[in-house]
Parts: structure tokens; sequence; C-alpha cells
């Protein structure tokens, strides 16, 4: 969460408060022959909120998917 900002000189130097949410999910099977594998997931600003930093007035891109697999050799 970002608390609304006002003290800026001009209006663009100016934002309200904001709440972003982000959501991870990690998944390590064990079974099936596929110990070592990692699957991850995560959407970050869910909810697709425009908002922007106190240090800048650009408008943050908005929601975004991320995934990866990998694999450990060493397990």
């Amino acid at each position: 969460m970002a608390e609304k900002f006002d003290r800026g000189i001009t209006n663009t130097d100016k934002h309200d408060a904001y709440d972003v949410h982000n959501l991870y999910f990690n998944w390590r099977p064990e079974q099936y022959g596929l110990k070592g594998v990692s699957i991850n997931f995560g959407v970050d600003n869910m909810f697709d909120k425009n908002y922007s930093r106190e240090d800048t007035a650009l408008i943050e891109p908005g929601r975004n998917f991320k995934t990866s697999l990998s694999y450990n050799l060493s397990r």
C-alpha cells in the first residue's frame, strides 16, 4: 500500500493512495518422478490498478503474468 502523497510542488507530483495486490504460487512435486522440478506462477497488480510511484509521474504497467519451470539436478 502506498499512502497519499500531496507534498509535491505541482499537481503532477501528487497522487492518491493505492494498493497493488500480487499473487505468487510455487509447486515442487515429489511424486511421479518429478523430484527436483519447480513450477512458479505469479500475477503482479492482479486488479490492473493504475498507479504511479512518488518519484515519477509515469503510470506503472498494468497486470503482469509470470511463469517459470526449473529443474535442480543436484536433488
